[in-house]
Formats: C-alpha cells, sequence, structure tokens
C-alpha cells in the first residue's frame, strides 16, 4: 500500500477524515502542520528549545508548538520515507516569530509559552503581507525544498494547489463571499509560492477543479474561504488517487 505523508494543513488532511475509505488505499503516515516557510527554513531558536527540555506533548496543538520549536518534522519524515508527500501553503495564514538565531510560527500555544516564560519581546513579529515578509519568504523556500530533496531522495512530491475559495455553500445555495480582495490577494501569493514549490521539487501538481472550489457546505470547521465542501475533497481524492496509481512503486 502506499504510503503518504502532509506538508501542509488541514485542509489536506481533512481529505482523509471527510473520505475515510481512502485510507483503505494508502497509508497515511506523518502529518506536519502549523509551520511556515520562514520558521521551516530557520534554526530552532536555542532559548525557546532549552526551555522546552525533554519536554513531550499529548495534545495536538501542543505537539504541532513542540515539532516547530524543534525543527523534528523533517527527521520525522525522514525516518518514515513516505512513497509521497503533499504540500500545501495553507499554514502561511500565520505569522512568525523571528529571534536573533530562529524562528517559531506564531499560534496561540507558542505565544502563551513565550509570554509565560518573559521571552516574547526577544522576538520580532513577521506577519503574512507586512513589509518583509515577502523577501523572507522567497529565501526560504529554497532551503526548505532543498532540504526535504536531501532528506527524502526517494520520495514523490505532491503540490497540493489549495486556495482561497471566491464561493461557498449555505443551504444548499451557492454564494460569493463579500470582501473578493483578500482572498485574491491570498491566491496571488498562493499560486507564486506553488510554482516554485512545484519547480524546486520536480513535482506534481494536483488542483481541485474550479467547479468544485466551494468553501461552507459540509464542512469540518467554521465557515472560511479556506474550509472545503465535502464535494471538493471528492474531486481531490479522485485525482491523488490517479496520481498515485501513476507513480507508485510497482
Amino acid at each position: 500500500m502506499p504510503s503518504i505523508a502532509i506538508l501542509g494543513s488541514c485542509v489536506t488532511r481533512d481529505l482523509f477524515t471527510h473520505l475515510p475509505a481512502a485510507l483503505e488505499e494508502v497509508a497515511l503516515g506523518p502529518y506536519v502542520s502549523r509551520a511556515t516557510l520562514i520558521s521551516m527554513a530557520a534554526e530552532a531558536p536555542r532559548e525557546v528549545v532549552g526551555l522546552l527540555g525533554g519536554q513531550s506533548a499529548k495534545k495536538f496543538d501542543d505537539r504541532r508548538f513542540i515539532q516547530d520549536a524543534r525543527k523534528d518534522y523533517f527527521q520525522i519524515l525522514a525516518r518514515h520515507e513516505p512513497e509521497f508527500l503533499v504540500l500545501d501553503l495553507i499554514d502561511e495564514r500565520h505569522a512568525t516569530y523571528l529571534f536573533a538565531d530562529g524562528a517559531v510560527t506564531l499560534t496561540k500555544v507558542s505565544r502563551d509559552f513565550l509570554t509565560a516564560h518573559r521571552i516574547q519581546g526577544q522576538a520580532r513579529t513577521v506577519s503574512p503581507f507586512s513589509a518583509d515578509w515577502q523577501g523572507l519568504v522567497d529565501r526560504s523556500i529554497g532551503p526548505v525544498t532543498d532540504r526535504l530533496r536531501r532528506l527524502l531522495p526517494e520520495t514523490r512530491f505532491i503540490v497540493h494547489r489549495a486556495r482561497h475559495c471566491e464561493r461557498y455553500l449555505d443551504g444548499g445555495q451557492v454564494h460569493t463571499f463579500e470582501d473578493l480582495e483578500p482572498i485574491r490577494r491570498w491566491n496571488r501569493y498562493l499560486d507564486a509560492s506553488y510554482d516554485a514549490l512545484q519547480t524546486r521539487l520536480s513535482a506534481i501538481p494536483l488542483q481541485v477543479a474550479p467547479a468544485h472550489a466551494l468553501a461552507g457546505g459540509q464542512h469540518l470547521w467554521d465557515r472560511t474561504p479556506f474550509h472545503y465542501d465535502i464535494g471538493y475533497y471528492t474531486d481531490l481524492w479522485s485525482q491523488l488517487r490517479q496520481i498515485i496509481a501513476r507513480h507508485a512503486q510497482p
């Protein structure tokens, strides 16, 4: 059975929650999320790692923070050696804490941790679309993709070109979100970054047909442009299983 790991967000992981029968055809491996490109390209900030010590966590959000702070996810992926790694960039919506010697993604857990240990003031916050954010992202894609290629030489990379939907389902009717400019701004960024990932990883593109790119409907979370209706996942799985059939090891 082909093995798949995820480096991205819930928009890819939710495929296997919406359509659990897919797990009869693939073995789902590690799921890495809540990590920005800027954080993944950086070193582990020494003071944060020192304060964590040997700490582990059972809660999902706590584990994400610890993995991101230590940059453990690269070794987790390398140990698993997935046949396919699916990437998406929806978690780029998070800001990043920049320390003098590293970085960590800004989430509620990381903010509370830094505040509790009184080290939040040592970090500079870089938010999406702030002055130097794009430049930092552009400089991060190379180191991240180089590391993935080095650690996973036999893995086939798939870029799930997840975007922010302009339309959503509600009560069986299709509606358009009122404020489209933020959605389109994010999609311009995502499209360019997915292009860069595909090129540097020689990755296979995976993108849902526009007719199925709807938020809302039968979604798992609150209504946002990146929480998709189940129809999105039906189309996503149809395409993904074709990719696996073409490229899986015999």
